[in-house]
C-alpha cells in the first residue's frame, strides 16, 4: 500500500464535510491507494488537456482528484490534490 497525502485545500475540506461523508471519502481514496494502478478501477477517470497527469473519482456527491507521484525519498504516493462537490471542482 503506498502512503496518501492530502493538499491543505483537500485535507481542510475534509474537516469541515460531516464526519460520515468525510469518512466514505478517506475510505475510497485509501482503497485506491492500495491498488497497483488505480487507473483501471471502474470509476476513475484520467483526466486529459490542463489537467494531464491527474485522476478523479466520483465518491457520491463529491469528486476527489489525485495523481501517484514520488516523494522525496523515491516512495510512490497518492497524492490528493482536491475534494469537493462535483459540481465545484473545475
Amino acid at each position: 500500500m503506498r502512503p496518501v497525502a492530502y493538499h491543505r485545500q483537500a485535507k481542510g475540506y475534509l474537516e469541515r464535510m460531516p464526519a460520515k461523508r468525510a469518512s466514505q471519502v478517506m475510505d475510497s481514496i485509501s482503497a485506491l491507494a492500495e491498488l497497483a494502478n488505480p487507473a483501471e478501477e471502474l470509476g476513475v477517470k484520467i483526466m486529459t488537456g490542463d489537467w494531464q497527469g491527474w485522476m478523479r473519482i466520483r465518491i457520491g456527491g463529491y469528486r476527489a482528484i489525485f495523481r501517484i507521484q514520488m516523494d522525496g525519498t523515491g516512495t510512490e504516493t497518492l497524492f490528493v490534490l482536491i475534494v469537493a462537490p462535483r459540481g465545484d471542482v473545475y
